[in-house]
């Protein structure tokens, strides 16, 4: 329960898994543009106050599992 969100009436422990892959799995995130990726990751995060639990810069795809606060959607989420 630490890990969950307080609202005034409610508390939530929102977490998904989310795979963003490249358009056709192209293998473009290698080095500085993967470096840039992950930093671009942990502001968006931040601004919409998310956790990253877990998250790995692959050459084709971006795993990860993410906390999302209750009252953030994970359409909004991913954007």
């Amino acid at each position: 329960m630490e890990d969950s969100k307080r609202g005034s009436h409610t508390v939530g422990d929102c977490k998904y898994p989310l795979v963003r892959t490249m358009k056709y799995r192209y293998r473009v995130l290698g080095g500085k543009l993967g470096e840039r990726c992950r930093a671009l990751q942990r502001e968006i995060a931040r601004s919409k106050e998310m956790h990253i639990y877990t998250g790995a810069i692959n050459r084709d795809h971006l795993p990860g599992l993410i906390g999302v606060p209750p009252y953030l959607s994970v359409s909004r989420a991913v954007l």
